[in-house]
């Protein structure tokens, strides 16, 4: 069944199949799928900054490296001003 003729057959008010609300609400619905991306990856988003990590960043009597020390090489990075 078309999602478009759905939408506009199914109306209380009978309207012409061209109707501008019918096309703006078959417009508005494309990007439904969008939207729910969207969704997903701004909550996956907050599940990793709500986290809490296994190591204590605070903690003062954590063990901790005597020396750090390498070359770091950054590749196919853009966006840094």
């Amino acid at each position: 069944m078309d999602l478009y003729w759905w939408l506009t057959s199914n109306s209380k008010v009978e309207q012409p199949v061209n109707d501008d609300y019918g096309r703006g609400l078959v417009l508005a619905l494309s990007y439904f799928a969008q939207f729910a991306h969207g969704t997903v990856a701004t909550s996956r988003v907050f599940e990793i900054i709500d986290r809490v990590p296994d190591i204590d960043p605070y903690d003062l009597k954590a063990r901790a490296p005597s020396i750090v020390k390498g070359k770091i090489q950054f590749k196919a990075v853009s966006g840094i001003l």
